[in-house]
C-alpha cells in the first residue's frame, strides 16, 4: 500500500507491503552498495539487490529522508512486511532550492 500525510512541515509517504519482510542485517545494509543482502521474495521472485539503493538515490536528489521498518517473516509468521517512510520537507531555503535545481541538473 502506497500513504502520504502532513507531519508538521514535511511530507511523509509511507509504502509498505505484507511480505516476507527483511532481517535486521538486511535493513542495516539496504543503501550500503557495498553489500548485497538480496533474496527471494513471497512468490519466490529473484531481486537483484539495486531497488533500494536506486530510490535512495532519488531520495536524496530531493533532499528527503528513507527509514525502513520490518519484520521478518521468520520472527513473526502471521505479521511480516516492511514499511518504506520517506519524509520530504515542504518548505525550502532559497539556497536549498538553488543546490535542489543544481542536483536536477546533474541528473538530467
Amino acid at each position: 500500500s502506497i500513504a502520504a500525510r502532513t507531519v508538521g512541515q514535511m511530507i511523509q509517504v509511507i509504502v509498505s507491503d505484507d511480505g516476507i519482510g527483511m532481517s535486521e542485517r538486511a535493513v542495516a545494509a539496504a543503501f550500503d552498495p557495498s553489500i548485497n543482502v538480496s533474496r527471494r521474495g513471497t512468490a519466490g521472485e529473484k531481486g537483484g539487490g539495486y531497488g533500494l539503493l536506486l530510490a535512495k538515490a532519488y531520495i536524496d536528489q530531493f533532499g528527503a529522508s528513507v527509514t525502513i521498518e520490518s519484520v521478518p517473516q521468520d520472527k513473526n509468521q502471521s505479521r511480516s512486511g516492511t514499511k518504506i517512510i520517506i519524509n520530504f520537507q515542504t518548505t525550502h531555503t532559497t539556497a536549498s532550492s538553488r543546490s535542489f535545481r543544481q542536483r536536477w541538473r546533474i541528473m538530467q
